[in-house]
């Protein structure tokens, strides 16, 4: 019996898939983007342990932390090429072996700059963790399929969160941080192993019978890219990309555990059961959020609209939290992280501006507004704590200027993007 997810009119030959075969494409991907978030997320836990046992600062621990982001960043514009060139089951396995070496090494770094190398290595490596499936789903499964997908993917990835909350909290005092990475290598290995037997090969098969029959050269893919960077549409999405979402990862994966202890006063579990509160919200708006997308897209109403009325929510729940200080309230960010989620529809409002066959380049030059925004924040929050306690500022006080220095350009992006706003158009409702 064929699964729901079967595509039985292909027209390059890729036979439609059993059920079971469906579930296990979905689960070596979603592994691998369980361990990518994980990653990303971990050092709002183990930022800590980091500072006391090696002497890191907080400029450098931001330091550290965001070079994930730099080097995923870097990553997009060619990964979007090599999608759309060799396919995602080729290009995954081959980095999710950078990131299984940069794991050892960070488990094994004696310094700083070991640490910032293991770190890079694996920002590189788990880069194509969720474009790499938006390629595959969109290239072998059903249209239908496609939001559904989407969104159990970002279900993974809050997952992958929240397993670095609460549940690295407690594995910390047994195994240690270094403990930790060789265990995580381990996984990304078996990730690794699971893709490279289950994915299928059909690089160029699709389920919607509109990729070009010839593949393109380097420089048509190239020309593509430039026709996506010249794009007002695109122009419009990249400053929210960079301050808004970038900003919230740049919180989430770092400095909301720091915030929480140092200017909350929480102890560390205290302060990790709020992140994995925060997270749970997350996978419960994911999942919720597939299916608003649907129902706006079939009552013609653009999703730039939910994606404006989340980000005005969002800017005003921070400036909440920023005002109020050390007065910690769970809910102001369990608040923040669900109006926030809704910047994932911007790669929904992306794909759907863009013909199919440039469907890699597009979703991956947004994610690398999103990812070059997060380093930048992350980083830049660390200079300017630092910095201002240097000063002679309170250290409370310098983490609230620091904030509110990043929700002034927020709500640059957001006015940006409400000035930008184009007429709704049915056939792009994305981009509208």
């Amino acid at each position: 019996m064929l699964s729901p997810f079967s595509t039985p009119s292909l027209p390059t030959a890729l036979p439609p898939f059993t059920r079971s075969r469906s579930v296990a494409i979905f689960v070596s991907f979603a592994l691998a983007y369980w361990l990518s978030y994980g990653l990303r997320a971990v050092n709002a836990v183990i930022g800590v342990p980091l500072q006391l046992e090696l002497g890191v600062s907080s400029a450098q621990l931001g330091f550290l932390s965001s070079l994930y982001f730099l080097t995923f960043a870097s990553m997009q514009l060619p990964l979007g090429l090599l999608l759309d060139r060799y396919g995602p089951k080729r290009v995954e396995v081959c980095l999710l072996l950078v990131a299984a070496a940069g794991s050892v090494l960070f488990a094994l770094a004696p310094n700083f700059f070991m640490l910032c190398l293991a770190r890079a290595a694996i920002g590189v490596g788990v880069s194509a963790c969720l474009m790499a499936p938006y390629k595959g789903y969109r290239q072998w499964f059903a249209e239908k399929w496609q939001a559904p997908l989407s969104s159990w993917m970002l279900m993974v990835g809050t997952a992958g969160a929240l397993s670095a909350t609460l549940p690295v909290s407690y594995a910390l005092p047994i195994v240690g941080w270094r403990g930790l990475f060789w265990l995580i290598a381990g996984l990304l290995l078996l990730a690794l192993c699971l893709q490279a037997t289950l994915l299928p090969n059909h690089a160029a098969a699709s389920a919607h019978g509109s990729l070009p029959k010839q593949q393109e050269s380097w420089h048509q893919q190239w020309q593509g890219f430039q026709q996506i960077l010249r794009s007002a549409t695109f122009w419009r999405y990249a400053p929210p990309a960079f301050f808004i979402h970038g900003g919230f990862m740049a919180i989430q994966g770092l400095w909301a555990g720091p915030w929480m202890q140092r200017v909350s006063g929480l102890n560390a579990h205290a302060s990790a059961q709020t992140l994995f509160h925060m997270g749970i919200a997350l996978l419960v708006s994911y999942f919720f959020l597939g299916w608003l997308a649907r129902w706006l897209m079939q009552r013609q109403i653009p999703l730039a609209h939910a994606m404006t009325a989340g980000m005005a929510l969002s800017q005003g729940l921070l400036a909440g939290i920023i005002w109020f200080g050390p007065q910690h309230a769970e809910a102001w960010w369990i608040g923040y992280s669900v109006s926030t989620c809704v910047m994932s529809l911007g790669y929904t409002a992306i794909n759907l501006h863009f013909p199919i066959h440039m469907s890699g380049r597009a979703t991956t030059a947004l994610n690398f507004m999103i990812f070059f925004g997060a380093f930048v924040v992350q980083w830049g929050l660390g200079i300017g704590i630092d910095a201002l306690r240097a000063g002679g500022w309170a250290e409370g006080i310098a983490y609230q200027a620091s904030f509110g220095a990043l929700l002034a350009c927020q709500l640059a992006a957001l006015l940006w993007f409400i000035a930008r706003r184009q007429r709704a158009n049915p056939a792009r409702l994305g981009s509208a």
